[in-house]
């Protein structure tokens, strides 16, 4: 029997729409970046200090030039790889696995992309800076002065390689990430973020990057000791090696400053590229969203009200910006907005608003305390602990209690206000009832 597929409502639409867009302008971002650290990384190598008009003119022709574009498009659709990769895993749901194994299984596919995606990016960009420098730093092969005969150039390798490494090592130091994102304090907008963790990032970088390019010269020697250099010689034809030694050619290598200048640069822009790409995706995620209280008289069904966000569990990026939202009503003090959320039906004089929205509230903390009961669950007692068992384990009202002390004062006032508003409308409504007169 084929399997029927279930349709997604309008509202559930909405929800992804919101998200796809967000991924969109991180991607977007992102590609932006890497022209602004190439500008960055030709600024460096091609610095004059006595002809400075003429230093930043080519720099800036050459980056303007088509065929600058043109070798750039593999980067760009790498960056964009990456992207819908890092937009699936901000997407993941945060389910809980009891074991380590169930752990590593439901994530061994996510993480072996993100590691081939960052070798792929790293070696990308390794070798399109490198079209920019000298030919002893940007061709493979180098002609020899006898016979007609060509050498491997292993100064450029070497740069290719460091790329190579430079995406390993970001993806081994990174931190895993998964549907939980890190919102600010404070709130800013968008471009003044951009800007102030471009600045901070590539600064870092320069000095995050020289362990690490130490330590990927110390694996480039041992790597080609062991196997690399002979083989990758002996795969062509009419190709011999500049130093058979290979004490002489890593001694080649250390000796030449330049080379080593690069190395430092290139594994800073990598590093750079990898973190500003990692904190874009989290500002666009985080920007502030207000969710409406209530469908408008003339809204269709795409419309997603608070309530509705909170109770999204398929989409945990939506249920933490209107949490944030909430948040923020619950802080700011527009009259506006706390005043939709207090406000009485009519007919009939009832906080529907408050009631839906305090239901799902007590709802979410019903279901973490389920799944928080679920996950400790067996778990051994540690051996002379203090803490009485009938402490840990929890109440069937713990929910209630819990989200009572959560409630700031002012819901709690209020919520007496709309109590009290109400039986005035049922008063002035039903004026033969003495005790509703009475009470209003």
């Amino acid at each position: 029997m084929a399997a029927t597929i279930e349709p997604v409502s309008p509202r559930e639409l909405e929800c992804r729409k919101i998200c796809v867009e967000r991924f969109v302008f991180a991607i977007l971002y992102s590609v932006a970046i890497q022209f602004v650290l190439l500008t960055v990384f030709l600024l460096l190598v091609n610095f004059s200090l006595f002809a400075p008009v003429a230093w930043v003119l080519g720099t800036f022709r050459l980056l303007c030039s088509l065929s600058t574009w043109l070798a750039a498009m593999p980067l760009v659709s790498a960056v964009i790889v990456y992207g819908v990769c890092l937009a699936k895993a901000f997407l993941a749901d945060g389910r809980y696995c009891p074991t380590r194994f169930q752990l590593i299984y439901r994530s061994i596919v996510q993480k072996s992309a993100l590691l081939v995606v960052n070798c792929v990016v790293g070696f990308l960009t390794a070798w399109l800076y490198t079209r920019f420098l000298r030919d002893d730093y940007r061709v493979l092969f180098l002609p020899a002065s006898e016979n007609g005969q060509f050498v491997l150039n292993e100064k450029y390798l070497f740069l290719l390689l460091g790329g190579t490494f430079a995406g390993v090592y970001y993806f081994v130091r990174s931190k895993p990430e998964g549907s939980a994102v890190n919102f600010p304090v404070i709130q800013q907008p968008r471009y003044q973020q951009i800007r102030a963790h471009l600045y901070s990032t590539v600064y870092r970088s320069l000095f995050t990057s020289f362990a690490p390019a130490l330590v990927y010269a110390s694996f480039f020697f041992t790597f080609s000791c062991v196997y690399f250099r002979h083989k990758l010689a002996s795969t062509f034809s009419g190709v011999s090696l500049a130093e058979e030694s290979t004490l002489a050619s890593f001694y080649a290598i250390l000796s030449d400053v330049r080379l080593l200048l690069y190395c430092w640069i290139l594994f800073s822009q990598i590093l750079s590229s990898m973190n500003l790409m990692q904190d874009l995706f989290h500002i666009c995620l985080t920007e502030y969203r207000a969710f409406p209280v209530e469908k408008s008289s003339l809204a269709d069904d795409r419309e997603v009200t608070l309530v509705e966000a909170l109770a999204n569990t398929q989409l945990p990026i939506i249920q933490q910006l209107a949490a944030l939202d909430l948040f923020n009503i619950a802080e700011d003090s527009n009259p506006t907005r706390r005043s939709r959320l207090y406000a009485l039906s009519i007919p009939g004089g009832h906080p529907y608003n408050w009631r839906l929205l305090s239901g799902e509230c007590i709802r979410l903390i019903r279901d973490y305390s389920a799944e928080l009961s679920r996950s400790i669950e067996g778990a051994p007692q540690a051996i002379g602990s203090t803490i009485r068992p009938e402490i840990t384990r929890l109440r069937p009202t713990a929910s209630m209690d819990l989200f009572t002390e959560m409630l700031p004062t002012w819901c709690i006032s209020e919520t007496s206000g709309v109590q009290s508003l109400g039986i005035r409308a049922r008063a002035n409504h039903f004026p033969g009832s003495g005790s509703e007169r009475r009470v209003s």
